[in-house]
């Protein structure tokens, strides 16, 4: 079975610097993936920021839990070079994810920020 769903339940999700900082999805809105077998997801970015011309990534991690911010998360996917807005792109994720997903922004200057959203189809084997 198909089922519509969204990281970014705030959508879009805006995020700025500090110079070397990493925003990440709050542990209590990491989704819960353990009820599907793979993901077709759309990352679009709204607006961004390049001051200072470096890029700005956004990961996918994935953990076990959701209650502690540390080394057990781990990145699964990411999205690169995110340079212009509006930007679409397509990441199709059918293994390697634990119980729970979230999002890892790298905000490399202090003036960069970004406003996206990822959202897409979780999908269970044997359903269509």
């Amino acid at each position: 079975m198909a089922t519509i769903i969204a990281l970014t339940p705030n959508q879009p999700a805006a995020v700025n610097g500090p110079a070397g900082a990493a925003t990440k999805m709050n542990l209590w809105e990491a989704f819960d993936a353990s009820p599907y077998d793979y993901f077709d997801l759309e990352l679009g970015v709204d607006a961004i920021n390049l001051a200072g011309g470096a890029n700005i990534t956004i990961a996918l991690e994935t953990s076990m839990q959701n209650e502690v911010d540390d080394a057990s998360w781990q990145q699964i996917a990411s999205w690169a070079s995110l340079g212009t807005a509006p930007n679409y792109s397509i990441k199709s994720i059918d293994k390697g994810f634990l119980r729970y997903l979230r999002w890892n922004v790298s905000v490399i200057t202090t003036n960069q920020s970004i406003a996206f959203w990822i959202r897409g189809i979780g999908r269970r084997y044997g359903s269509p």
